[in-house]
């Protein structure tokens, strides 16, 4: 690698790192409104079962969308060296085109609504809610996972699970531990992707979305100063063939295939005429 290419080689490292930092600055945001959210939504079922949550939970999908495209727009002035905003913005505009926020929020902020009615249903403190935030899966099969009631049927407890849909099946009400087996079951069935796991798809949901904006506005950004291409390095050190496949040859601008992947960290480097595939090699 000429000394040149290298400098671009760090460079581009330096600023991947920042993109990375960001995002996981927004990160903590939504984990903090997740909280936030899921507190009103406990608060406002426990004090009716049947109460509309609808504005709640728009407002929580709007909070994350506007997040998300702040932690986008930062992405993509970091590629263009934060000197040209316009052109970051439309870059942007670009990735925007063919990326979706609303679905995958919406399915989020869905899972989120439906999760926090089983507590209530169930009986559980809030406590018990905090927890399994932080520890999904473990919690379900934690032994302590019982509800607040431990069993005893109160007026209060009665009234919430007759007026809880969860607890209903046609006319027929549902039982405390029929309910949590199917609890169980959804949670567990859900997967990392739809599931109330605070660290992991707001991890894969944001580093998906900032990744496409950097290397969008990189590529946007290359074209412009002549370049012919761009090279892919891994940046981390697991393996993982589906980025091995991508490195060592030149990529087309009008094809950027990063990120491979939702977890991805590749580093992209632009080539120029006259620059050999030897020259890239580190």
């Amino acid at each position: 690698m000429t000394q040149e290419i290298r400098d671009r080689y760090e460079s581009a490292l330096e600023k991947l790192r920042s993109v990375v930092t960001n995002t996981g600055d927004a990160r903590d945001r939504i984990q903090a409104l997740i909280r936030d959210t899921a507190s009103k939504l406990y608060d406002a079922l426990e004090r009716d079962p049947s109460a509309d949550t609808e504005e709640i939970i728009e407002d929580f999908q709007a909070r994350v969308e506007e997040i998300a495209l702040e932690n986008m727009r930062s992405a993509a002035r970091e590629a263009q060296d934060e000197e040209d905003e316009d052109a970051a913005d439309v870059a942007l505009t670009l990735t925007l085109s063919r990326v979706d926020l609303a679905t995958p929020v919406q399915r989020y902020a869905t899972a989120l609504s439906q999760e926090v009615k089983w507590f209530v249903a169930g009986g559980f403190a809030y406590g018990a809610l905090r927890e399994y935030m932080k520890d999904p899966l473990g919690f379900l099969t934690a032994e302590s996972m019982k509800p607040a009631q431990k069993g005893k049927v109160t007026k209060q407890s009665e009234g919430r699970m007759t007026l809880a849909p969860v607890f209903m099946d046609g006319k027929r009400r549902r039982s405390l531990s029929e309910v949590l087996a199917d609890f169980r079951h959804s949670i567990t069935a859900v997967g990392s992707g739809n599931s109330y796991q605070v660290g992991k798809s707001v991890w894969m949901f944001l580093n998906v979305t900032s990744m496409e904006a950097y290397n969008d506005a990189l590529a946007m950004k290359w074209a412009g100063k002549g370049a012919v291409g761009y090279y892919v390095f891994r940046a981390s050190n697991y393996d993982c063939p589906l980025c091995d496949e991508q490195c060592g040859f030149l990529h087309p601008l009008t094809d950027m295939v990063v990120p491979i992947h939702p977890h991805c960290v590749c580093v992209t480097i632009e080539a120029y005429s006259g620059e050999a595939e030897g020259d890239f090699e580190l």
